[in-house]
């Protein structure tokens, strides 16, 4: 893939101290994969503690708007998403959530609604009349970036289009009337054509990668934070806490390249511009749970940030923080795609 330059996302001034974050969960219960799943008691946990840490938990609509806005500094908001439409999520999420009076959103594939462990139509409508969002997802799950055999760009193109459009519509219908028009990629997988896509369309699209929303983001490519049974300590003796990464702030970068995060390359290198206050910083930087030295290299008044490190077939992703005030941290993940030379990754 070639280097691609950009000026976009993650752009926030180093003085900024509020937190916007939104976290994505699949499933809540006890016997489903530990990788997309928490316990239902973690769940609650999870709800006790953003009460505790004085989060203002918000419908997903209403956080966007109001980082769009522009947040007062002291501000801590989230939103709660669920990806997929599984039923355990209507059993055991939505009534600790309705006690609450917190909404969240549900992410849905239509051409799985229904089937086994899947929410109904009926309970889709129910969720929205209690006040949660039900959002696009795809209509079949699929790994967008993909193309199918000789599949032309042309086709790919309104392939992914009905993907998107086709799911929207059936959604509304069900629901009865107009949805936000948000997008949750499956699997997280992305790339500029599909961004685009997006973006002519009119939607907000998330991936899934720690991070808070900023004013200046890139508006098709939002963070989330990934929340698992691997993941779901908030306070953990060792290693990143679930805390940490609710409380974290919006990295200032900016010319972030490459653009496009598919790779065949057995290492890769991510680069970035931080304002010149950052020279002195500590960037504690990882790939793969193993620290990564940046390289940084100051340019008149910013400083060039670039990280260099072994991709393993998949999704992976480098991730740096930096110490803030507050016990805080500055965040910035890359999710790299790397696909053998042949075919593509296994699932």
């Amino acid at each position: 893939m070639l280097m691609q330059h950009v000026t976009a996302g993650f752009c926030l001034m180093a003085s900024a101290s509020y937190a916007a974050v939104v976290l994505q969960y699949h499933h809540v219960a006890e016997a489903t994969p530990a990788s997309t799943s928490v316990s239902v008691r973690q769940f609650a946990q999870h709800l006790q503690h953003l009460e505790d840490e004085g989060f203002d938990v918000l419908p997903l609509d209403v956080l966007v708007d109001r980082v769009r806005e522009g947040l007062d500094p002291r501000e801590k908001v989230a939103a709660i998403t669920f990806d997929d439409g599984f039923v355990d999520v209507f059993e055991n999420a939505l009534p600790l959530l309705d006690r609450r009076g917190w909404k969240a959103a549900m992410f849905v594939t239509p051409s799985r609604v229904g089937q086994t462990s899947m929410l109904s139509a009926e309970q889709l409508k129910s969720m929205d009349q209690r006040g949660h969002l039900v959002l696009n997802h795809g209509w079949s799950h699929a790994h967008m970036i993909r193309r199918l055999g000789s599949e032309s760009e042309r086709d790919w193109r309104r392939r992914m289009e009905s993907e998107v459009e086709r799911a929207q519509t059936i959604l509304e219908d069900w629901i009865g009337h107009a949805l936000p028009k948000f997008f949750a990629y499956p699997y997280g997988e992305q790339d500029p054509a599909l961004r685009e896509i997006l973006r002519r369309k009119g939607y907000v699209a998330f991936g899934q990668y720690t991070g808070a929303l900023a004013k200046d983001a890139d508006w098709q490519n939002l963070p989330r934070i990934p929340v698992n049974r691997h993941y779901a300590a908030w306070s953990p003796t060792t290693g990143a806490s679930l805390r940490d990464k609710v409380r974290a702030l919006p990295m200032p970068v900016s010319s972030l390249s490459p653009l496009s995060a598919l790779t065949t390359l057995s290492t890769g290198s991510v680069s970035f511009l931080l304002p010149s206050a950052w020279r002195e910083r500590q960037l504690n930087c990882f790939a793969g749970g193993a620290m990564m030295t940046p390289n940084m290299e100051v340019q008149g008044d910013e400083v060039r940030v670039t990280l260099n490190a072994a991709i393993p077939i998949g999704r992976s992703r480098f991730t740096c923080t930096a110490s803030a005030e507050d016990d805080r941290y500055y965040w910035f993940s890359w999710m790299w795609m790397r696909k053998p030379e042949q075919g593509w990754y296994a699932e």
